[in-house]
């Protein structure tokens, strides 16, 4: 088969790769607060970090804890198999397949606090899409309903 079409995914500029520098994966034991907007092209957020955690430190996860604070709608797989000794807190709501083999992570989603301000009721409104942790192992999910 030969390749008649380049293709550029442009990971250049995914979310992953912010997360990846600020998680020190050299310095270990520091523990990480992160923070940034998200939208609904940002796909399958944390999958790229938690693999580059597993490559480092296997099923165990990051030896101390990075917490990365989302504000936006996600778009499909937010915290896709996520590796423990990682939260994806998400302030806003989450497209389809939210924790998606999440494997040992931990995923908030919940309202922005200018939505709960203004009346929102998360009770009554879609605050994930479907198909929330198929797969998923091991982890922890808190989701505002």
């Amino acid at each position: 088969m030969i390749n008649l079409t380049t293709q550029d995914h442009e990971l250049e500029d995914v979310l992953d790769l912010k997360m990846i520098e600020a998680a020190c994966l050299n310095a270990p034991y520091q523990t990480v607060e992160w923070s940034g907007p998200i939208t609904n092209q940002d796909r399958t957020v944390g999958a790229m970090l938690s693999n580059q955690v597993s490559k480092v430190f296997g099923d165990s996860g990051l030896p101390a804890h990075m917490s990365c604070h989302l504000h936006g709608s996600a778009g499909q797989s937010f915290g896709a198999f996520l590796a423990a000794g990682i939260s994806l807190v998400l302030h806003g709501d989450g497209n389809d397949y939210v924790g998606k083999g999440l494997s040992g992570g931990t995923i908030v989603v919940t309202p922005t606090d200018q939505a709960l301000a203004q009346g929102f009721v998360a009770e009554e409104n879609v605050v994930i899409g479907n198909v929330a942790l198929y797969g998923a192992t091991s982890g922890l999910s808190l989701i505002h309903i």
